[in-house]
């Protein structure tokens, strides 16, 4: 009879042990998992660093593309501007030769486009 009491205590102890063994093991694997996040945390931020660097990189070549359509855009209007005005100096030139007058008696008030198919040269 003594013999199953201390298989039974024996039994029981080595289960108690057990579980407060396997349980101390889960208690440092939770412990240890903080390491774990900021080891996470440190290459998750390292990944978002360097996206942001090439997001950074986008977006000023973007900024800078940006820049120089907005200066071509402005020499072009420019361009423009000295080609209209060329444009009424060789007009006026052509009219005061036709006319036989200087470009002193000349006066450009309106400089207007004609649309295509207009009928105003055959007016009379």
């Amino acid at each position: 009879m003594e013999q199953w009491l201390i298989d039974g205590l024996t039994a029981t102890i080595s289960g108690v042990l057990t579980v407060f063994g396997v349980l101390i093991l889960i208690s440092v694997t939770i412990s240890l998992l903080k390491y774990v996040d900021k080891i996470s945390f440190i290459s998750i931020k390292r990944k978002w660093k360097k996206q942001q660097k090439e997001n950074d990189r986008i977006a000023e070549e973007i900024i800078i593309k940006k820049i120089e359509e907005e200066n071509n855009e402005e020499v072009n209007k420019e361009v423009e501007k000295e080609i209209s005005l060329e444009i009424v100096a060789v007009i006026m030139a052509t009219i005061a030769t036709s006319m036989n007058t200087s470009l002193d008696l000349l006066q450009v008030r309106a400089i207007r486009r004609v649309t295509t198919g207009s009928r105003q040269w055959y007016r009379r």
